[in-house]
């Protein structure tokens, strides 16, 4: 026996009102259920949209299933990249950065996050930038992990795009790479975290140089490994977060 998901209400109102609400559902053919529906939705947004919003999301487990999907496609990224040998080709790292609130309380946006680390590199030569991933529970899959710090050994930096609003913005160069299964803080001196962010604990860390705005390469000239889309095709269809990389036509003969 199939149980719809309906709770019933009771509803006062002035029996004037009730009733003209009544005759104007009947001529607009319009069910009294999903009137109310609508209306009590219009009120919650009208009211408290961000309320509203916190509360639906909770309701349909979307931060959960968002997750879910994220790791998905992560792991699928890397699937794919894990069949192509780097004597192939040369990829980098594409992520997708995201407002983040620090310690302070203050919301710094993807560009003024990364300005922090770029003060950090000026003073220091280099800053170590974290992510919980890209496979949550793994890190870099251990094949890839390998492959990239071969090319490291021998001098080879490794590129890294940071993607929002849908567009790559900023880049840098990767000239250390450690990632695990657990997470870790720093695996140098911490002092090469901006201050915001020494309490990160991550399972991924990258050493990065040279980071500044992109303008060289945008989501046309970058093409995903392993199914050869452009950056820009992925976004059409997905919720890109991590992702392997190389310009176009770059394929090492």
């Amino acid at each position: 026996m199939k149980h719809n998901n309906v709770k019933y209400m009771s509803i006062s109102a002035d029996a004037d009102v009730q009733q003209i609400f009544e005759k104007f559902l009947t001529e607009k053919k319009i069910k009294k259920s999903v009137a109310l529906t609508d209306f009590l939705e219009i009120f919650m947004i009208a009211t408290d949209e961000e309320l509203y919003l916190k509360l639906k999301k909770e309701s349909l487990n979307v931060e959960k299933v968002k997750d879910r999907i994220e790791q998905k496609i992560s792991q699928n990224s890397e699937e794919e990249m894990a069949e192509i040998s780097n004597e192939d080709w040369k990829d980098g790292i594409i992520l997708r950065m995201t407002p983040q609130v620090v310690a302070s309380g203050d919301e710094l946006n993807e560009e003024e996050i990364l300005k922090k680390y770029r003060q950090v590199e000026e003073e220091k030569g280099f800053s170590w930038i974290s992510m919980n991933g890209p496979s949550r529970g793994s890190g870099i899959n251990p094949k890839l992990l390998d492959d990239f710090c071969q090319r490291l050994e021998l001098g080879e930096h490794i590129p890294i795009y940071f993607l929002w609003n849908s567009e790559v913005q900023w880049s840098a160069d990767i000239i250390e790479m450690v990632s695990g299964a657990v997470k870790i803080e720093c695996p140098e001196d911490i002092s090469a975290v901006p201050v915001e962010f020494r309490d990160e604990e991550n399972r991924t860390w990258l050493k990065i140089i040279n980071l500044k705005r992109e303008e060289e390469y945008g989501i046309d000239d970058l093409i995903i490994a392993g199914n050869g889309h452009s950056v820009r095709s992925v976004l059409l269809n997905s919720q890109l977060v991590f992702g392997y990389v190389h310009p176009a036509n770059t394929r090492i003969k």
